[in-house]
C-alpha cells in the first residue's frame, strides 16, 4: 500500500519517504529552474493570464518562496494575490502572512483554504503537552538539538512531566518539526520549524501568557553553553568549539537583539546583550558575515 499521511501511521514494516518541499533558489538569476518559482509562476497566471514576472519581479518571487520555506498550499495562497499585488507588494505584506494568504479556495475543504487554516486543524489534533512544547518551540532561531530542547522545553504543568524527548519525536513525526544533519557534525540531528509554523506557535505562545518565561529559558541556555564554546576556541579541540557557535549564530543573534532592545535597558538585559555579542564575536570574526560582526 502507498498511503499519504502526514502522520508516520506507525505500522509494523512501515517505511516513510519524507516529501520535502518545493525547491528554493538560492541564486535569483536562477530563479526559473526552482519548482517553487515555476509553481508561483504558474498559479499567478491562473488569476492573470497575460502575466509575466519582470526581472525586477523574480528577486521578490525568490524572497516570497523563500520565506513560505516553497510550501505549495501558502505559494498557492500568496500567487493568487498577484491580481491585486506586484511580487514585491506581496513580500512587503509577508510579515502579516496569516492575513495575506487568507483569501479562501472554493475548491478546497475549510483546512486547505487558508494558511491558516491548514495549521489550524493539525494544531486541533495535538495533545495538550504537544500543543505546549510547539508554542515553546518557537523561541528557537536557526533550530536546536534535542539537548537545548531539554534544557529549554518547560512540560511540568502537564501530568507525568512528559519527557521532551517523547514530545520532539511526537512533534516530527506529525511533521510539525523538520531535521537535518548539520555539514559540520554529520550524524547528529538538528530539528527546526517551518515560518509558517513557527509564526503560528509564537502566536499561541503569546497568548498562553508563556513567552517571557520561554524567552528567558533560551537567553539562560545559549548564553552558558555560547560563553563555554568562545572561551575555547582558541585552546585545543577550538575548531569544533567555533563550529558550535557557528551552528547557534541565529539563536545568539535572537538573544542579542531582544536583550539590546529592551527600553529601558535594565542591569540584566545589558549583561545578557554583551554575552551574546562576546559569544558571537568569536565566529564572526573569524567567518564572517563581516557586515553582521561590524
Amino acid at each position: 500500500f502507498l498511503i499519504s499521511s502526514q502522520e508516520r501511521l506507525k505500522l509494523p514494516g512501515e517505511a516513510v519517504h519524507e516529501l520535502t518541499p518545493l525547491s528554493v533558489p538560492d541564486d535569483p538569476g536562477r530563479a526559473a529552474d526552482s519548482e517553487a518559482v515555476q509553481l508561483f509562476v504558474q498559479r499567478a497566471r491562473a488569476v492573470r493570464r497575460e502575466w509575466s514576472p519582470s526581472a525586477s519581479d523574480l528577486p521578490a518571487i525568490v524572497e516570497i518562496v523563500r520565506a513560505l520555506d516553497g510550501i505549495p498550499l501558502a505559494i498557492e495562497l500568496a500567487a493568487a494575490r498577484i491580481g491585486v499585488l506586484p511580487p514585491t507588494k506581496i513580500l512587503e505584506r509577508l510579515p502579516r502572512r496569516f492575513e495575506l494568504l487568507g483569501g479562501a479556495r472554493r475548491d478546497a475543504t475549510a483546512r486547505q483554504a487558508t494558511l491558516r487554516g491548514a495549521i489550524d486543524w493539525s494544531w486541533g489534533l495535538l495533545r495538550d503537552h504537544e500543543k505546549d512544547a510547539l508554542a515553546q518551540c518557537s523561541v528557537f532561531h536557526g533550530g536546536f538539538s534535542l539537548e537545548a530542547a531539554e534544557e529549554v522545553l518547560d512540560l511540568s504543568a502537564h501530568a507525568g512531566a512528559p519527557w521532551p524527548l517523547d514530545v520532539v519525536q511526537s512533534l516530527r513525526d506529525k511533521s510539525l518539526l523538520r531535521v537535518w544533519e548539520p555539514g559540520d557534525f554529520p550524524g547528529e540531528l538538528r530539528f527546526g520549524m517551518y515560518n509558517n509554523i513557527r509564526e503560528y506557535a509564537a502566536e499561541k505562545l503569546l497568548a498562553a501568557g508563556g513567552t517571557e518565561a520561554a524567552v528567558e529559558r533560551h537567553a539562560a541556555h545559549f548564553l552558558t553553553v555560547g560563553s563555554e564554546w568562545a572561551k575555547g576556541v582558541d585552546t585545543h579541540g577550538g575548531l569544533e568549539r567555533l563550529r558550535r557557535l557557528a551552528l547557534e549564530l541565529e539563536n545568539l543573534a535572537a538573544i542579542l537583539q531582544r536583550e539590546s532592545s529592551q527600553d529601558p535597558p535594565t542591569l540584566e538585559s545589558s549583561v545578557n546583550a554583551l554575552r551574546a555579542v562576546l559569544a558571537l564575536d568569536s565566529v564572526l570574526s573569524s567567518r564572517g558575515p563581516f557586515g553582521v560582526h561590524l
